[in-house]
Parts: structure tokens; C-alpha cells; sequence
């Protein structure tokens, strides 16, 4: 996991072992099964997330049984609410 997070920022900058080893420490591997959520509406947003397997939908609930599709994130994304 660790591994393919730090492949996917250096695609964009150049990191330091000093860097590697904060990121490294401050992501833990948190498994999201399908249908289970990430963060719901109201809850604090104190995760930054990073996708290592699987696709994620954004929704947001509209009412009772309806709901809207935001967004879609993949492997190799990051997630955050907006």
C-alpha cells in the first residue's frame, strides 16, 4: 500500500526519505467494503484518503431512498469531501 501511494506522489514531485517516512507514518491501511462508508454527511472530515484497490462513489442523499452520484473515484485516487 505504502508503496504504490509513494509511486503515485512522485509521479508528481521529488520526495526526501525524510518525506517517504511521514507519509508512511501518517497512512494506515483502512479496508472500505462495498457498502460501507468512508464518511457520512455530518461527521467531521478528519481522513484524507487514498485508494489502493476498488472504485468509490461520491453520493449525496436527496431524501428518503434517493440519491445522487457526485462523483467516482479509482486506484491511485485520493478522496476527500469537498
Amino acid at each position: 500500500m505504502h508503496d504504490f501511494l509513494i509511486k503515485t506522489i512522485e509521479q508528481i514531485i521529488n520526495l526526501e526519505e525524510k518525506d517517504k517516512d511521514f507519509i508512511i507514518s501518517h497512512f494506515k491501511l483502512m479496508e472500505v467494503k462495498k457498502g460501507d462508508f468512508f464518511l457520512k454527511e455530518g461527521e467531521p472530515n478528519l481522513l484524507l484518503g487514498f485508494i489502493v484497490k476498488g472504485l468509490v462513489r461520491i453520493f449525496i442523499n436527496k431524501g428518503i431512498d434517493d440519491e445522487a452520484t457526485i462523483d467516482f473515484s479509482k486506484e491511485g485516487e485520493f478522496i476527500t469531501p469537498n
